[in-house]
């Protein structure tokens, strides 16, 4: 039968389910402590006294990782093939093969490629393959165009619809293939790349593609305006020309636009006080 628990006395050793503060026993914080013996390895230790509102287990660290390794092992499919003679799809764990993975338990598989059979880390290989990959080996990954094929245009895992903003300027993405490949102007390894929307849509229009020093400037001024009637070409130089001229006529106009309200408001005013006048001539009349 247990004994009540009870707050620990310094003086003496501590006792099952004795409590005392995290600072009393030299732990940080302010939590609650309760010493605990494992049931299995009949090792004292101070633990949390509550976890999640409800008290923690009976056993040490070390005995609840060992006991779950036990479940996690009966929850296994047993190996169909030996350890000197394994089968495609066993599975096996560190201390049987001498290996040490990140999640204990490896699984033997073959490669589509070479048919090489190993022991792969069965969360690596759970990982890789919803990444896309069939447990491919690493040398035949590096010798051949799977991993470029397989991260290329819809397939990557980044990908956007193709479409990128940079700037306020939209971009579209073009593949080597195309006939206005040499536009691109973010190229990637493997030949395609992204170019400027308001650049391919004048290329498509003349049907060739634009030199470096031709440059589409938007009548609107809005960046993501690509449509063709907002679009003009020009050479680089008239272009820079053509913004500080535009620049300045819009400043200009914006001037004559405030100029414009304080006249009407001057004649506005004038229109008053003419009428105020009269008022007063009639009235001394």
């Amino acid at each position: 039968m247990k004994t009540k628990a009870t707050y620990w006395d310094t003086n003496i050793p501590p006792k099952e389910d004795d409590f005392a503060l995290a600072p009393i026993i030299g732990k940080k914080g302010t939590k609650l402590m309760v010493w605990r013996i494992c049931v299995d390895c009949n090792i004292g230790e101070w633990i949390t006294a509550f976890y999640g509102g409800r008290p923690r287990s009976i056993r040490c660290i070390a005995c609840s990782n060992r006991q779950k390794s036990l479940r996690q092992r009966a929850r296994t499919p047993k190996p169909k093939g030996t350890l000197d003679n394994p089968v495609i799809g066993d599975i096996r764990y560190n201390d049987e093969i001498n290996k040490n993975g990140k999640s204990g338990r490896w699984i033997y598989i073959e490669c589509p490629d070479c048919q090489k059979r190993r022991w792969i880390d069965l969360y690596g290989y759970k990982s890789s393959l919803s990444k896309g990959k069939n447990g491919i080996c690493v040398d035949c990954e590096r010798h051949s165009d799977s991993r470029r094929l397989r991260h290329r245009g819809a397939n990557c895992p980044t990908w956007k619809g193709g479409i990128q903003y940079k700037e306020g300027y939209r971009l579209i993405y073009v593949t080597k293939d195309s006939p206005f490949a040499p536009m691109i102007s973010t190229r990637m390894y493997h030949g395609a790349g992204y170019v400027l929307e308001h650049r391919l849509v004048m290329a498509k229009s003349l049907g060739r593609c634009l030199h470096k020093w031709e440059i589409i400037h938007h009548k609107n001024h809005i960046r993501d305006d690509n449509r063709l009637e907002n679009l003009e070409l020009m050479v680089h130089g008239n272009h820079h020309v053509y913004t500080i001229l535009e620049n300045r006529i819009n400043i200009l106009e914006d001037k004559l636009d405030r100029q414009s309200q304080t006249i009407s408001l001057l004649l506005w005013h004038i229109k008053m006080l003419n009428h105020v006048s009269v008022k007063r001539d009639g009235s001394n009349l």
